[in-house]
């Protein structure tokens, strides 16, 4: 082989070995002698935690539960990086007819949570919580409101969210879960209330 030819070949030989681009992606574990060039590669459907939460764009996922919750209040949308405009207000035959016909984050199966279900996001940053008069937990002592993960749930509004669940007791009224003291009532179906829907995990 001639000199100017050795070179010739010697020389594409070292561009392609230092062109080389190395990634890791996600679930693989990265060796720690990869290149100076070597990255993580993050797709769009990949879930990253939030406190106790698993969140991905709009969506959240309690893994305590299993349960997936819309991001924002129904009304608001979510922009990438928070939910933004005004939460609807809705009564509890209104909030009950929107699962029929919504698709949100290319799933249709959402529902209106019972009230177990919605007790389950309140978040007492006191760390204390008390019963109330009418059986269920509140939050107590010096407590930041909304009583939820904001993090999770940016810019919920401190304000009672309805449930599926109907009252027992009361004859056309229904439960509600108010985030402001992370407590539940019940109140007529025909007042106006904020939604967060949900849906179970695959």
């Amino acid at each position: 082989m001639s000199r100017n030819r050795f070179k010739v070949v010697f020389g594409l030989f070292l561009l392609l070995t230092t062109s080389v681009s190395y990634a890791c992606y996600p679930g693989l574990d990265c060796p720690d002698d990869l290149p100076g060039n070597a990255k993580k590669i993050t797709t769009p459907d990949e879930w990253q935690m939030e406190d106790r939460y698993l969140v991905k764009g709009g969506l959240v996922k309690d893994p305590t539960t299993g349960l997936v919750w819309m991001r924002c209040s129904f009304g608001q949308s979510w922009n990438g990086s928070t939910c933004k405009g005004k939460a609807a207000e809705l009564s509890w035959t209104q909030a009950a007819s929107i699962p029929s016909h919504f698709d949100y984050s290319g799933y249709s199966d959402w529902r209106v949570p019972t009230l177990e279900e919605l007790k389950t996001l309140v978040y007492c940053s006191s760390g204390q919580s008390e019963l109330t008069e009418n059986g269920t937990s509140g939050c107590s002592g010096d407590y930041e409101h909304p009583t939820i993960v904001r993090g999770a749930f940016p810019e919920t509004p401190s304000g009672g969210f309805w449930s599926s669940s109907p009252s027992a007791n009361i004859n056309g009224y229904a439960w509600i879960v108010y985030f402001y003291y992370g407590y539940g009532g019940h109140d007529s179906k025909d007042s106006n209330y904020l939604l967060r829907l949900v849906r179970n995990g695959k």
